[in-house]
């Protein structure tokens, strides 16, 4: 993994370590976690699946179907 060096102002650094400690994470993977949702916007967070879930298989078929044909008002 890499290493790299930030500058942000007292009061981020403050606010972002607080937030770590928070979530018992370190601040490094605190900032990494934080970087990953912008770098990878795509991946669901661990907290969304498991807010959410996840869906293995098929989907059900629907108990009512809609109807063949709507008639308009």
């Amino acid at each position: 993994m890499a290493q790299i060096t930030i500058y942000v102002p007292n009061d981020v650094e403050d606010t972002l370590r607080a937030r770590a400690r928070e979530s018992g994470q370190s601040l490094s993977s605190y900032i990494v976690q934080a970087a990953l949702r912008v770098a990878r916007p795509e991946a669901w967070s661990a907290e969304f699946l498991a807010v959410l879930g996840t869906w293995d298989g098929p989907f059900p078929e629907p108990l009512d179907h809609p109807p063949e044909r709507v008639e308009s008002l």
